[in-house]
């Protein structure tokens, strides 16, 4: 019987003890999206000696999918005993999917996994209400790009392009407009490689990646 006492007194701080991440909220952004989070856990320590060398002592945090791939680091802001404050910046072609949490803790200077915590969505998923039926096309291209789509409601809309180092190689500013826009863009005497189309309009911009082959 003393033995059996014993062996469950032994396990009990390993199951009320345990250190836990019991929430992350919001628990999903999107692609080019900078996301205020708050982490909350049971016996971690967000702050602490073993994190005296970032700032103010916080813990770090990260997003890492299966196989620790595509690891995407968040920035600690402020944290109390039971949460952490922070903020994810999501660049916008950073790879979409389910991601795991995880937070250092500070008091066993070890990282502690919360298993898919985090959705990353494509920014195609994001909707412009006053842009419908958009088309880029051919994608990759050797030369000629299409844009096409349909402005619901009168608006200003610009359409850029830049290239890799952020140069702008072609625009187009629509004042006033209401109806199907349609415009085929020669890319034929510029740098092979990745471009990046901005359409902007009174809900945003949308953001596409564009490849010349």
């Amino acid at each position: 019987m003393n033995r059996i006492s014993i062996f469950i007194a032994l396990q009990i701080p390993f199951f009320v003890f345990s250190q836990q991440i019991t929430n992350i909220s919001p628990s999903q952004g999107n692609q080019g999206q900078s996301v205020p989070l708050i982490i909350s856990g049971n016996n971690m320590s967000f702050s602490g000696w073993s994190c005296w060398s970032n700032t103010s002592n916080i813990s770090d945090f990260r997003f890492s999918q299966w196989s620790q791939t595509n690891m995407l680091y968040g920035t600690p802001a402020s944290t109390t005993s039971t949460q952490l404050f922070g903020e994810l910046n999501i660049p916008f072609f950073h790879p979409s999917g389910i991601y795991n949490l995880e937070v250092f803790d500070c008091l066993t200077a070890t990282w502690i996994l919360f298993p898919n915590s985090f959705q990353i969505n494509s920014n195609i998923n994001a909707v412009d209400d006053k842009i419908s039926n958009l088309f880029i096309y051919p994608n990759p291209t050797q030369n000629n790009i299409n844009i096409q789509f349909t402005n619901l409601f009168t608006q200003d809309i610009q359409i850029r392009i830049f290239n890799s180092i952020g140069k702008l190689v072609f625009f187009d500013n629509i004042s006033n407009y209401k109806g199907k826009y349609a415009k085929q863009i020669d890319l034929e005497n510029n740098a092979k490689g990745i471009y990046f189309l901005d359409i902007e309009t009174d809900s945003g911009v949308i953001k596409k990646k564009l490849i010349l082959q």
